[in-house]
């Protein structure tokens, strides 16, 4: 009999002491994350490398982040010291956090990849000053060369609202006729580089005269060299229907192409005039498409080119490799006139603005039907600078601040960009890869929101453990007596 309530006493205690181990390990789990700005970036650049460690009731941190000092080079970083390879990470708080994160800033320095391996070797809870784990992550950056500017001054084509180039085009070719009839009055010309990197301007107007009208087409190279092209249109004179002298007139109505650098600025020399002009409502306001753009810059990112409007050709700036067109928009007064992009999804235009994040500019774009939000965002606005901006909100606790936007980059690149509203930076959205994070977890199965009582719960297991081992005690002390 004495030796059965011993092992009774030992298997309670053995209970217990499972229990109290499991709300133990819930109590301490914790997790760490490494994400830099841009994933390759090109040598001289600047950028960030983003460290996070996440938990429940953080005290403190003491950690190390491990890097290639050949191929990236330490800038700065609050609470971050480092050079040679390492940068070591400490802070604290004055009461329990949920997450701690660090931005450190980096110089591409040379052309390879870089590892970057963080390691935690103190992250401590802040009322029991106990480790709730040494969590450690992984990820990398590329680093590419600079290339030389290129020298490509070419044409890769030349196109015309009427007429035909003889000869047929051909890059090498730098001289062309065109012959319209006198009832064409006007002839849109737009040209486009054979170098995305090369820009296009274009002079002379579109109206034409009888007789002929010379059109100039100059290519500078992204080294600056230049080429110039020309295009002599010939309008024949009109077949008079009466004896004397054959009259010729001119038509009032212009077109003209847009140059392909710089940005949006002035109002065109030359509109339609009243009776031909492309009218289209933007929000409730009635607006004009502007057929002339002599003397208006494009954005950058925009090359000239001819769009189809409503079966209409007219000069347009397009980006994103046709994916983003904008026409040129003036009041009925034609006293005043900005870029606006064509939603060819809701057969609409809206209002051109970008952003601007150190250097960078970001085209603002309306979501096309194609691209997904992600689980876990909602629809909501933010405020960068001046500009009321539609975004998609994290519903996540710890990523309140960050929100997906959808935009145009520098690159012509159109898709989803993540804005960190805390640090006022923007990088390209990429769905979140699997990290290697070493975790204290929780196989209990015990539902997260017990997770604040882990502690309590295992203080009192605790007790109860001591409890019945000493009412253990004394009873076989009682029962021997």
């Amino acid at each position: 009999m004495k030796n059965r309530i011993i092992a009774n006493i030992f298997s309670l205690i053995f209970c217990l002491s499972l229990v109290t181990g499991m709300f133990v390990t819930t109590a301490s789990a914790a997790s760490a994350t490494v994400a830099p700005s841009k994933s390759s970036v090109t040598v001289g650049d600047t950028f960030t490398v983003t460290v996070k460690f996440s938990g429940s009731n953080l005290g403190s941190v003491q950690a190390t982040l491990k890097y290639d000092s050949s191929v990236i080079e330490f800038v700065s970083g609050a609470n971050a010291n480092g050079g040679g390879g390492t940068v070591t990470m400490t802070t604290s708080s004055s009461s329990g956090v949920s997450s701690y994160r660090f931005t450190i800033k980096f110089t591409a320095k040379a052309a390879g990849s870089s590892k970057l391996s963080v390691t935690t070797s103190e992250l401590m809870n802040f009322d029991t000053l106990q480790s709730v784990g040494t969590p450690s992550a992984s990820n990398s950056v590329s680093v590419v060369s600079k290339t030389a500017l290129s020298s490509n001054n070419n044409l890769s084509g030349i196109k015309l609202s009427s007429g035909t180039l003889t000869p047929a085009f051909s890059s090498g070719t730098v001289s062309y006729t065109v012959s319209v009839p006198n009832s064409v009055s006007s002839v849109v010309l737009t040209a486009k580089a054979a170098d995305s990197n090369a820009k296009v301007s274009i002079s002379g107007s579109n109206s034409l005269s009888v007789g002929t009208n010379t059109r100039t087409i100059t290519v500078t190279a992204q080294n600056g060299s230049k080429k110039t092209y020309t295009v002599k249109i010939k309008r024949a004179a009109k077949e008079s229907t009466s004896s004397g002298t054959p009259s010729s007139s001119t038509s009032s109505s212009a077109t003209s192409s847009a140059t392909s650098s710089g940005t949006s600025s002035g109002t065109p020399s030359n509109v339609s005039s009243a009776d031909e002009s492309i009218i289209v409502t933007v929000g409730e306001t009635d607006m004009i498409i502007c057929e002339d753009l002599t003397g208006v810059k494009l954005p950058s990112g925009f090359t000239a080119d001819v769009y189809s409007y409503n079966g209409k050709e007219i000069p347009a700036a397009v980006g994103a490799g046709g994916k983003v067109v904008m026409a040129y928009l003036t009041n009925v007064d034609k006293t005043d006139g900005s870029f606006y992009i064509y939603n060819d999804e809701k057969l609409q235009f809206y209002a051109f603005n970008q952003l601007t994040f150190s250097t960078d500019s970001y085209t603002l774009l309306e979501r096309r039907k194609s691209v997904a939000i992600p689980d876990g965002y909602s629809e909501t606005t933010v405020q960068i600078g001046e500009q009321s901006v539609t975004a998609w909100q994290s519903q996540s606790a710890d990523e309140k601040d960050f929100y997906l936007i959808y935009a145009m980059s520098p690159d012509g690149n159109c898709g989803l960009y993540r804005y960190d509203s805390a640090e006022g930076t923007l990088q390209r959205y990429t769905a979140p890869a699997v990290q290697t994070v070493d975790t204290v977890t929780n196989d209990s199965g015990i539902s997260s929101a017990l997770k604040p009582y882990a502690l309590a719960l295992a203080i009192a297991a605790a007790v109860l453990l001591i409890t019945s081992t000493v009412l253990a005690v004394v009873l076989v002390v009682k029962r021997n007596r």
